[in-house]
């Protein structure tokens, strides 16, 4: 069979799988529930707009210090060598924050308000780690807050037609560990020496020395804390 033969041949015999069409999928249940839901919803009239932002909530002050944090303090902070803790100490709390001995922050922290955070006696913040403390912000003594995890304390009402900026605290109990990229929304308290696990997100209060894992975080053990 010559070359254009063979490739005709394989041409008709492949032309109903081409064009035939995929078997439907059997729905999911909880989907189509979802779906009566919506279309259920009354009808949404986008004629005029519902969201009017509120204006910035910060005062001159606060602007201002915010400003000198942004473009004195913070290039400072991560221009410094990586196992100068007690500069960076230092400089955080020549921007408000209180700080106790022996903290261990990393340069590429991110702190976004100092004076709105309190670190306990050798808490530690490791590299990439999101303070966003537009709220108050506190970590107990011998907390670790690992690599790109977030401490998120600012938050919006979308209720609200201002979409009015919330500041809620977050707290980390003392020993506590927030694992790698892991997060934590506005209002949650940690307890002592409880674990949120890498890349889980906990929305509600932790109780102490328990493991939390996923997203949204859930309990799985008790943490055992044993002599080495």
């Amino acid at each position: 069979m010559s070359t254009v033969a063979r490739r005709n041949f394989l041409e008709d015999a492949l032309a109903p799988l081409a064009f035939s069409p995929a078997p439907a999928s059997t729905p999911d249940v909880a989907d189509e529930t979802l779906l009566r839901l919506v279309e259920d919803l009354p009808a949404h009239d986008h004629a005029e707009p519902e969201i009017v932002p509120e204006a910035s909530p910060w005062t001159l002050k606060q602007k201002a210090l915010r400003a000198a944090w942004m473009l004195v303090g913070k290039p400072v902070f991560r221009c410094t060598f990586h196992n100068w803790y007690g500069i960076r100490r230092g400089i955080l709390r020549a921007f408000g924050a209180k700080v106790g001995k022996g903290v261990r922050v990393r340069p590429s922290a991110n702190i976004e308000i100092p004076w709105n955070v309190e670190l306990g006696d050798d808490a530690v913040v490791g590299d990439h780690a999101i303070l966003y403390s537009l709220g108050k912000i506190t970590i107990g003594a011998r907390a670790i807050v690992s690599q790109y995890a977030h401490l998120c304390a600012g938050t919006h009402d979308i209720a609200s037609r201002s979409f009015k900026l919330i500041r809620e605290p977050v707290t980390i109990g003392a020993e506590a560990w927030i694992a790698a990229e892991a997060f934590v929304a506005p209002g949650v308290e940690v307890g002592p020496q409880s674990v949120l696990g890498c890349r889980s997100s906990a929305f509600k209060p932790m109780e102490a020395g328990v493991v939390y894992v996923g997203s949204p975080a859930k309990p799985i053990r008790r943490r055992v804390i044993t002599r080495d």
